[in-house]
């Protein structure tokens, strides 16, 4: 399937999927209100945070193996299988041994059998990332979609039953949630041991191990999925405000599913090409987002308070003043992401995006713990914007070095990236598969 049907699928789909979610979202957020908000928003992010950092840059493996044809899809599959349990065990283990510190320093306020829910789910959520990697390198991007839309169906039926009909609070939200990723990890297997079966290659366990290493703190510090920024407001200022905090983050992470499409339609494209063609597809993927995140990022500071207000209630105003920042952040982050891309599978050089990511990542440690009891909401969410900021110049320095482009070839749109984006996507033959009603309607 084409660059541009894979991104349109992805687009449309992943839109849906939003849409669904953050229905249900305002609903139960209204339900549960900033400190079950909080509870519920703590428990994912560590999860979330472990599954990244466990994660060891398999999932980044997977990727450019099977994107470069180098390996079969049923041997990674195993492979992944096998990371998944011991890893996640690993993680169970790290968690339940250093529980004191989890529940005192970092998670203050959250009741323990939570934590341990989103603990014992690791080695399942771990898989559902790796397979995510495996679908992308073989270009299943259309059933990656399908399978993304049914897990968000059955957190919405789920979050709608058990939250809003049987009144199960933040407990049975975080049942719904497990219940979702095990439903998704174990259909999502049976799938691809369909596709092309399941064996053990030893030797490609240790390329994938080798390559992931190098690309581990790339992989684990993605929009979305490692919020250092979460847990110190947590830690500092309490899990109330990590409620209020948790509002921002998940409306400007809105933004992620639709870069995961482009980034998930781009892959083999930029993957397979000759070195100057991804040049030159990763500077216009560059110059073609900027435009569209810069108005999007516009509307959202501009409507911030009328769209928490509105969606969310009064009651999380706070979270008004940290949306607009991070609207910010996610403009600088999406930029970076589209150099992570080119640099750890065209450059095979995941051991540079992992040094810049995790330099960026220590360096912003130090400036949380002043800033959070300084400025609270405000100083976590600049701290974020700061460190987005420096990792775009560096992957922009390094991507201008690397292909001979000026900083203006890489960040100003041409009217002809416009044009090539109009032919490339075919339009006409696109809507010539649509129903009758939607091509006439897109007609007019």
């Amino acid at each position: 399937m084409s660059f541009a049907r894979n991104l349109m699928v992805g687009l449309s789909v992943g839109t849906l999927s939003q849409l669904l979610s953050a229905l249900v979202a305002i609903l139960v957020i209204r339900k549960l209100g900033p400190h079950d908000r909080g509870v519920y928003a703590m428990v994912v992010a560590l999860n979330t945070s472990l599954t990244c950092l466990l994660d060891m840059g398999i999932s980044a493996a997977n990727e450019t193996f099977l994107g470069k044809g180098e390996h079969p899809a049923g041997s990674i599959n195993c492979n992944s299988v096998v990371c998944s349990l011991v890893l996640g065990a690993l993680g169970v283990a790290l968690g339940l041994t250093f529980r004191k510190t989890l529940m005192t320093r970092i998670l203050p306020g959250v009741d323990i059998s939570y934590s341990l829910l989103g603990l014992l789910l690791l080695p399942l959520t771990l898989y559902c990332l790796y397979a995510e990697s495996i679908l992308v390198g073989i270009g299943k991007i259309v059933l990656l979609n399908k399978i993304s839309l049914l897990q968000s169906l059955m957190l919405a039926v789920g979050s709608t039953l058990f939250v809003l009909v049987f009144h199960g609070g933040v407990g049975g939200l975080l049942m719904v949630w497990a219940a979702s990723y095990i439903v998704t990890a174990l259909g999502t297997f049976a799938v691809l041991q369909r596709e092309d079966g399941v064996w053990f290659d030893r030797s490609l366990l240790w390329q994938s191990l080798s390559f992931g290493a190098r690309a581990s703190i790339a992989r684990a510090f993605r929009l979305g999925s490692f919020r250092l920024d979460s847990f110190f407001v947590n830690a500092v200022l309490g899990t109330t405000a990590a409620g209020y905090y948790s509002v921002a983050t998940a409306l400007t992470d809105k933004v992620g599913p639709a870069m995961r499409a482009l980034f998930n339609a781009a892959n083999r494209k930029i993957t397979e090409a000759e070195r100057e063609s991804s040049f030159q597809l990763t500077a216009r993927i560059a110059r073609t987002l900027i435009p569209v995140l810069v108005v999007g990022g516009i509307l959202v500071m501009s409507m911030g308070e009328f769209i928490i207000r509105v969606l969310f209630g009064r009651a999380f105003l706070p979270a008004v003043a940290p949306l607009r920042i991070l609207c910010l952040g996610v403009i600088l982050f999406s930029l970076a992401s589209t150099f992570v891309l080119f640099f750890q599978n065209q450059m095979r050089r995941p051991g540079f995006v992992s040094a810049v990511i995790g330099v960026m990542v220590v360096g912003s440690v130090p400036l949380y713990r002043a800033a959070v009891p300084l400025w609270g909401l405000t100083g976590a969410a600049w701290v974020t914007c700061s460190t987005y900021a420096g990792l775009l110049f560096l992957f922009l320095v390094a991507f201008s070095k690397v292909s001979g482009l000026k900083f203006r070839d890489v960040l100003l749109i041409r009217s002809y990236d416009i044009q090539n984006l109009m032919a490339m996507s075919n339009l006409p033959a696109l809507m010539g598969n649509l129903p009758g009603g939607l091509r006439r309607w897109f007609a007019r």
